[in-house]
């Protein structure tokens, strides 16, 4: 699927940045489609939940519960205790707590499903870009032992530490990750 996003544009190589998911993303196109990648930034991901009953857990409540409920739940686990202002002062709960809303519930049971069965264990090896694992130190979803993992399993892949960064580093702390894949992915 995403070699096919590629092409309708007619893109033969590109340099990717995926925070959480987008992690999970880059990691299937940079095993998959090697050939496409020029350089690889992976954020707070990781590549495999042993713990499938939790996930199971959140898939009943998204097919059960009001998408409210699963709001809060996932904003409590997305960032870290306190955060309430961003770098540019947007309120980035809020900001967080509204994208979330307006998920539908086929696409949050997607997302569900693939986390709780995706597995990329045997996969790092096969990743020829040059990688960076961006780390958010205090994420309680993806553990910075995580990523330090799939950095020890792709051939020369370094890793950058988002210091005092929950799960979406790419949001809290915004300004210190945001110069952190500029700088790798610019080369």
């Amino acid at each position: 699927m995403l070699p096919g996003l590629l092409d309708g544009p007619g893109i033969e190589k590109v340099s990717f940045c995926g925070p959480p998911m987008g992690g999970m993303a880059g990691r299937w196109l940079g095993s998959n489609a090697p050939e496409r990648l020029e350089r690889l930034a992976l954020a707070d991901t990781t590549s495999y939940f042993p713990n499938k009953e939790t996930w199971r857990e959140r898939i009943g409540m998204a097919e059960n519960d009001d998408i409210s409920a699963i709001a809060g739940a996932s904003i409590g686990r997305r960032f870290t205790p306190g955060c309430v202002v961003g770098d540019d002062n947007a309120d980035v709960i809020g900001n967080a707590r509204g994208f979330i809303m307006q998920t539908t519930l086929e696409r949050r049971l997607g997302c569900g499903v693939a986390i709780r069965d995706m597995d990329f264990r045997g996969e790092p090896r096969q990743i020829g870009a040059p990688t960076l694992v961006i780390i958010g130190e205090k994420d309680p979803a993806s553990l910075p032992r995580h990523g330090q993992v799939i950095a020890a399993g792709i051939p020369g892949a370094r890793t950058a530490v988002t210091r005092d960064a929950g799960h979406l580093s790419s949001i809290e702390p915004a300004k210190a990750f945001n110069s952190t894949p500029r700088e790798f992915l610019a080369f």
